[in-house]
């Protein structure tokens, strides 16, 4: 602040205009809403990581699945009809990293898209996904889920496909996704 003239300026102007008889707030603001905004990004937001579905619900786009909110989802199409699995849930590193395993948190509301049945790839590539790094069937649970890696794996891309559901409907869901890494 001490040497950003403009922002010395804007907190001078904001600090008279608060001592003024002119400011007469019409709502209150918590403090813990206020600390709401400045809460910390995920590791993925913080790599910048792009992330696409196969099928996403408006409202529920893949983007949910790495925000770093487990209030949110990401949640495959139900309307006007489902899409039917396999899903997927694509994972662009911008550039490789080295990977130990991946971590799944189910929505914590209900059942509904729990994933069960899965693989996760990775690769430098797209169109060529190669062996699976890992392969298994997760909990119904809203407890995060870990599949790690038998050994490391490299790669730019990350793919989680899901094969099946908890309950067998044809919905896939997650309420966050990150990547154990190498600490």
């Amino acid at each position: 602040l001490q040497n950003r003239l403009a922002a010395r300026q804007f907190r001078y102007s904001l600090m008279q205009y608060m001592r003024s008889d002119q400011f007469a707030p019409q709502i209150e603001v918590t403090t813990e809403a206020i600390q709401g905004l400045f809460k910390e990004p995920s590791r993925l937001q913080r790599w910048n990581v792009a992330v696409r579905a196969s099928s996403q619900q408006d409202g529920y786009e893949a983007a949910r699945a790495i925000d770093g909110d487990p209030r949110t989802i990401w949640h495959s199409r139900w309307e006007p009809a489902p899409d039917r699995p396999p899903h997927e849930l694509v994972l662009d590193l911008r550039h490789p990293r080295t990977l130990h395993g991946f971590r799944y948190l189910p929505r914590g509301d209900q059942s509904n898209g729990r994933i069960a049945r899965y693989r996760i790839h990775v690769s430098d590539q797209t169109d060529d996904w190669g062996d699976p790094a890992a392969t298994g069937v997760w909990q119904d649970s809203s407890d995060w889920q870990e599949a790690r890696f038998a050994r490391p794996r490299q790669g730019r891309y990350v793919r989680l496909w899901i094969e099946s559901e908890v309950d067998r409907r044809p919905f896939a869901s997650a309420a966050e996704v990150e990547l154990i890494v190498a600490e």
